[in-house]
């Protein structure tokens, strides 16, 4: 490396690599989009001998930039759950564009869609990658698959709206069929399906499975023929079973599940999502709209809450891969706040500081099947990375602090600094 002269070099840095072993003092070398090496102990030599830009650390952390993997970027300040599908599509989108960049502020450089209005998140992704807009490396997902009475089929039928832009309600087989292929025809990455319901929604609860076990074979085989991931919204004991024996992809949120389902779950070495930062949120946040004590009993959100940390416990104790993604885009739960999982994560579901890290960036890129690309600071791997003010490992909260990310980089490239959109300069500023 000393005869190479890079074109950044970060030193005087704690570095977080993601890969499972300590934290170690070190330097990290950027040439072009990929990381050209990483260096244990202080850096050897001038930095301007051996790098035409560099950053002084100074003490601070170096660690992957993180995944949400649970994020519905056309959603804006939702309250009442079945307003959802009333959202304007202009408005959408612009929120949407906002959302991308605010991801990159806060340190994510990954997310997975759970749903978006129309095919928003589609054309999303297609201008991040083109260098249209910023934001992060997106799977798209589309509007969501749901069985009558399902979750989001929550319309009356006089009213004859439909739900045309945030859900294709369909039956049986060859429904379920027609809604995958034509939300792959749209451009979609991850295909979702509602397999239960929701304690907000009393016509279809959390205990409710609305599928039946072929409906899902079908969902997840076509998905999986046309090389997509499937992904399933499910908190029910049963529907989760299901889930786990189809093979889904990306089970989120599996609050009920048992140890059964859990033991398959690993064994197929398949995903949870958890996105329990959604129902931490009607706690903490829930009164000021609306969601009190009468509404948390009514809902039984303290069953939701408590099982899924419970579930999520031992799943990490089983060696399961979870990933954060919160369900961040409801008013109680806003955008911005992503890095709240972390802490939900070390503080309630039996996560160390490091192991939470890890879940949110190399487990992260494993789920965006990017793992050989990204989520590990790694030579050859892309220059995804963080330089942050402060130890996340002695307090994980610095995390939702934008003003401690002092540069947040990807594919070797500036794109925010202390919260705010990078200056795209020539020189990156100490």
């Amino acid at each position: 490396m000393a005869e190479t002269l890079a074109d950044l070099v970060v030193h005087n840095a704690r570095i977080i690599d993601s890969t499972g072993g300590d934290a170690f003092e070190g330097s990290l070398f950027v040439k072009g989009d990929e990381i050209a090496a990483v260096e244990r102990g202080p850096l050897n030599g001038n930095p301007s001998a051996r790098a035409t830009r560099d950053i002084d650390a100074r003490g601070g952390t170096v660690m992957p930039g993180m995944c949400d993997g649970h994020w519905h970027p056309s959603y804006y300040d939702i309250i009442d759950l079945t307003k959802l599908d009333l959202a304007p599509i202009e408005e959408s989108v612009i929120h949407g564009v906002k959302h991308c960049q605010l991801m990159l502020e806060c340190g994510f450089t990954m997310a997975v869609c759970a749903g978006a209005h129309y095919r928003i998140d589609a054309v999303l992704r297609d201008s991040i990658n083109n260098g249209e807009i910023p934001g992060p490396r997106v799977l798209a997902a589309g509007r969501d698959i749901c069985p009558t009475a399902g979750l989001t089929d929550w319309n009356p039928d006089f009213w004859k709206l439909g739900l045309d832009g945030l859900t294709m309600v369909c039956d049986g087989e060859e429904e379920i069929r027609k809604a995958v292929r034509k939300n792959i025809k749209q451009g979609a990455d991850v295909i979702k399906l509602f397999v239960s319901g929701e304690g907000a929604i009393a016509s279809c609860n959390q205990y409710a499975c609305t599928v039946t076990k072929r409906e899902l074979e079908v969902f997840a085989e076509e998905v999986h023929r046309r090389d997509k991931f499937a992904s399933t919204h499910v908190r029910d004991r049963h529907g989760a079973r299901m889930c786990a024996e189809v093979g889904v992809d990306i089970i989120n949120h599996a609050t009920f599940a048992d140890d059964e389902t859990l033991a398959i779950i690993r064994d197929k070495n398949l995903f949870i999502v958890p996105a329990l930062g959604y129902i931490f949120g009607v706690f903490e946040n829930g009164d000021k709209f609306g969601l009190d004590d009468e509404f948390r009993r009514n809902t039984d959100a303290a069953a939701d809450r408590d099982h899924g940390c419970e579930v999520i416990r031992k799943a990490h104790q089983m060696g399961i891969r979870v990933v954060t993604g919160g369900d961040y885009g409801f008013a109680w739960v806003p955008h911005g706040s992503y890095a709240w999982d972390l802490e939900l994560f070390v503080k309630h579901m039996g996560f160390s500081e490091m192991e939470a890290i890890v879940a949110a960036t190399k487990h992260g890129a494993e789920l965006l099947r990017m793992g050989d690309r990204v989520g590990t600071l790694e030579p050859g791997k892309l220059a995804d990375f963080l330089v942050i003010d402060g130890d996340p490992l002695a307090d994980i909260s610095i995390l939702r602090d934008r003003s401690r990310l002092r540069h947040v980089f990807k594919d070797g490239k500036a794109v925010a600094e202390r919260g705010r959109p990078a200056c795209h300069c020539e020189k990156v500023p100490a």
